[in-house]
């Protein structure tokens, strides 16, 4: 499963706090928005950071990701 709960204060705060922090922070919206009945079944949650320029730019020059042939036809 994945949400976007708490992706605002992940845009905010990004490089101001450690990813603990950004976590707990994170887990403080997502108990806000879910009933804990079903966060008692979450395993695990991982907060993803945002993508930076050079992050961005490499997947945009990787060129497999720029063509994908399936079917005889070319995506691009």
């Amino acid at each position: 499963m994945t949400s976007n709960l708490g992706s605002d204060l992940i845009q905010e705060r990004f490089g101001e706090l450690d990813y603990g922090r950004m976590k707990e922070m994170v887990l403080g919206v997502v108990s806000q928005n879910f009933r804990p009945e079903f966060i008692n079944r979450i395993d695990e949650v991982v907060v993803f950071h945002p993508l930076g320029e050079q992050h961005i730019a490499s997947i945009c020059s990787d060129p497999a990701a720029a063509s994908v042939q399936t079917s005889g036809r070319t995506w691009l």
